[in-house]
């Protein structure tokens, strides 16, 4: 039976969560690397860049925003188990386009201006930047100092999949669309089979452009893997077929992203006419990507799907973790590459001091602030309730 009635708060997935927080620590270790990448621009460069932190950039980051997108799309299973098609939309809007907003005018501008000290020949103030920002739409995608929604290009998309996907989600839950999901689970009790459905349904995007040669994905694939996040947790005959297969496809997944990281060239783009532009690659890439997911999904079930003391707190931060840590990335690699010491070192320092500043900030400016808290699309923080008073009880009964 497919778990969680509409109206029943559906029980707690702790190792979703517990995937997702890795998921954005595992972002200062991989923006960092992109100040040392010799593949691509960047807000800020070292002098000296690294072919291997950029094999590390290639292993990643075909998986990661794919996991990332997946794992908001089993949230919404979970959001839609105790609440209306209307709240939850009302809550995607508060919750993404607000910090969406904000960001756009606190936190991409700085990005932007070390991007133009960096990347071009200008030297504008600070204000004429940041006019210039808002005046100039040339190229979105950029690092020179014209508009960019930065890394916020992620709240961006979720946003617009939420809204595409509701009645698609609603319609899964309840009749002919239940009968889908009851369908894929009695057919995952077959081996391989919660491997290789999805992974053709992925590959329904072959015709479109990838988003770059990185990443090897397409918003329609990101699309399709937010889909697959809220199926994927529907039913309890699914989760038992990835708890059967992770520990042989997770090794499956981490090879075929070894194996791409190591035949990448130190050039931008594969060559042409070889072996990859024939599908081979996109094949084989897409079902990389789906082994990694479900393999760190069964992984997390079987040793993190619990809480501790640290559980509350990480949660509740990674997404207000995730809005800040690369503006914090980009203004600490701007002081650090100056200096003349290895590429270990700078790396290590980046990473370490974005990693404590970030956490600083939320723990400092954003968690104990409502007003901060709601721009970062969190939560009120509520009122602790006044302790009884000492001895109320027997004196009112004097």
């Amino acid at each position: 039976m497919a778990a969680g009635l509409a109206g029943d708060r559906p029980p707690r997935r702790h190792d979703i969560d517990w995937l997702r927080i890795a998921a954005v620590l595992l972002l200062i270790p991989f923006h960092t690397a992109r100040v040392f990448n010799p593949a691509e621009q960047f807000y800020v460069k070292n002098d000296q860049l690294s072919d291997t932190l950029q094999r590390f950039i290639v292993f990643v980051q075909p998986w990661h925003m794919s996991l990332l997108f997946f794992l908001t799309g089993a949230a919404s299973w979970f959001a839609l188990g105790f609440r209306s098609g209307g709240r939850y939309a009302g809550e995607r809007l508060k919750r993404l386009i607000v910090p969406f907003l904000f960001g756009l005018v606190v936190l991409i501008p700085p990005q932007q201006y070390v991007g133009m000290l960096t990347n071009t020949d200008a030297h504008r103030s600070w204000w004429a930047q940041y006019v210039y920002f808002w005046t100039h739409w040339e190229n979105p995608d950029n690092y020179v100092g014209t508009w960019s929604p930065g890394h916020l290009w992620f709240i961006l998309f979720l946003f617009v999949y939420s809204l595409a996907a509701l009645g698609i989600f609603l319609w899964l839950r309840k009749g002919s669309g239940r009968r889908v999901i009851d369908w894929f689970a009695r057919a995952c009790r077959v081996p391989g089979v919660v491997i290789v459905v999805p992974t053709f349904f992925l590959l329904a995007d072959k015709g479109f452009d990838p988003m770059d040669d990185f990443s090897g994905q397409t918003p329609l694939g990101f699309f399709l893997l937010f889909l697959l996040g809220f199926v994927m947790v529907a039913d309890e005959r699914i989760t038992a077929a990835v708890k059967r297969h992770w520990k042989w496809v997770l090794p499956l997944g981490v090879a075929c992203m070894a194996v791409r990281a190591w035949q990448w060239p130190a050039t931008e783009t594969w060559p042409d006419g070889s072996w990859q532009d024939a599908g081979v690659n996109w094949l084989g890439h897409q079902f990389g990507v789906w082994m990694m997911i479900v393999g760190l999904l069964g992984l997390c079930h079987r040793y993190a799907n619990r809480t501790n003391r640290v559980y509350g707190y990480a949660t509740e931060a990674a997404y207000p973790f995730y809005i800040l840590h690369q503006t914090v990335i980009v203004l600490i690699a701007w002081l650090v590459v100056r200096g003349s010491v290895g590429i270990p070192i700078k790396f290590t320092v980046i990473a370490l001091d974005s990693l404590v500043a970030s956490l600083l900030v939320y723990h400092l400016c954003v968690r104990p602030w409502n007003p901060v808290r709601f721009v970062f699309g969190m939560k009120p923080k509520r009122p602790r309730a006044a302790p009884r008073a000492a001895g109320r009880r027997s004196f009112s009964r004097s």
